[in-house]
């Protein structure tokens, strides 16, 4: 019992924290605790950080972090190396006996049974080093506290700023710092190449915010933001490919982000082509006019009578209208010295055109006029001071 007291006596203290906190309350990273086990060495500074956290988060770096740690453990285990020991001894005694006695055959098998034989024997040396290593846990429990610990791993982020590296710790340990448009520049781009998905989702709110631009789409592209790439490709998609070519970025954006962009113009342009259709068949009633009959020496009498008109609505229900003394004319025959051709005509020009209204045919004229507005930042042709 005594022996297990001194033992427990001569225990080192559990390393204590040496953290520091900043202004705000979070974290800086800057020393050890006792559930230290990763070391981040950025800019020749060392931010000490917790393995598990790392890995689970930063889904780029969780084999690498998973492969040191595992280098790590195989040299730390002294019954694997015991064995490894063993084995190689063992293969050493086999190719020496094999080179002396080669060329005798009853000495080969007899070298093959005391091969054999070495190999039970070693079986056995490994099962009884296993049972002792267990025994000796079962009947020592408290010796398992007695190991050293695992040293810290140690990973060197090359080409990285250390306060942005001490940002992104801040935000993804407890009581995470939030991402704002302050810090958002860095932190997304840093997110994307580490494949930390809850963080890239806020970054992605704010940038959502932002105004359409092709630098935009290239963040978009490095950050792996896809919700954020097809807004913005959607939103590009109504400039032309020539102004967004002139565009710095334009060129440095990958194959996906480009065919991406594309893929929204087409269906731009086709859905404006078919816009563009609908509004042509509409609009050509208005080189036409029901013109009630006049005194005009421009227009033939026999132009006049009994005048039916059909139109369909919206629903697709159709209209039968019916005319006396009128006569439908294209806007060619209007004469335009003519009180009475003017005054019909711009009377019928002006009710076909808010029915065009009231069918969206001017929508998609209007969306692009709101565009241009806004950004031109709603100025007006007045000059500074002058009311």
């Amino acid at each position: 019992m005594s022996k297990k007291t001194d033992k427990k006596a001569s225990k080192p203290p559990p390393k204590v924290a040496s953290l520091t906190k900043d202004n705000e309350g979070y974290s800086n990273f800057d020393g050890p605790d006792d559930t230290t086990n990763l070391i981040l060495n950025v800019e020749q500074k060392k931010l000490f950080v917790h393995r598990d956290v790392m890995a689970v988060n930063c889904q780029s770096l969780t084999k690498e972090i998973c492969q040191m740690f595992e280098d790590q453990r195989e040299t730390k285990d002294p019954v694997e190396d015991e064995k490894d020991k063993l084995s190689a001894g063992l293969l050493d005694q086999v190719i020496d006996k094999a080179e002396e006695l080669d060329d005798n055959i009853s000495q080969k098998k007899s070298i093959a049974d005391d091969i054999s034989q070495k190999q039970l024997d070693n079986v056995s040396v490994k099962n009884s080093i296993d049972a002792d290593a267990q025994l000796n846990n079962e009947e020592h429990p408290d010796e398992q506290e007695e190991k050293q610990p695992v040293e810290p791993l140690e990973m060197t982020l090359e080409d990285k700023q250390h306060s942005q590296i001490l940002e992104l710790l801040k935000i993804m340990y407890p009581p995470h710092k939030a991402v704002t448009e302050e810090n958002v520049n860095y932190i997304a781009p840093l997110a994307g190449e580490y494949d930390i998905e809850n963080i890239k989702t806020h970054c992605e709110k704010i940038l959502m915010e932002r105004e359409s631009t092709v630098k935009l789409l290239l963040m978009a592209q490095e950050c792996k933001l896809q919700n954020l790439t097809e807004k913005v490709a959607e939103d590009l998609a109504e400039n032309k490919i020539s102004d967004l070519k002139s565009q710095d970025g334009f060129n440095d954006l990958d194959a996906n982000s480009q065919a991406e962009f594309y893929r929204r113009r087409i269906q731009y342009l086709e859905g404006n082509q078919q816009k563009l259709e609908e509004s042509a068949s509409l609009i050509y009633s208005l080189t036409k006019c029901i013109m009630p009959m006049h005194k005009c020496t421009s227009v033939d009498d026999n132009r006049y009578g009994y005048l039916v008109i059909t139109t369909t609505d919206e629903n697709g229900k159709k209209t039968r209208s019916q005319f006396n003394d009128s006569g439908l004319l294209n806007h060619r025959e209007i004469n335009n010295k003519c009180k009475e051709c003017v005054i019909n005509f711009g009377k019928d020009s002006l009710k076909e055109l808010l029915e065009l209204d009231k069918k969206g045919a001017f929508d998609h004229i209007k969306k692009k006029f709101e565009s241009e507005k806004k950004g031109r930042g709603g100025k007006t042709g007045n000059k500074p001071g002058k009311k």
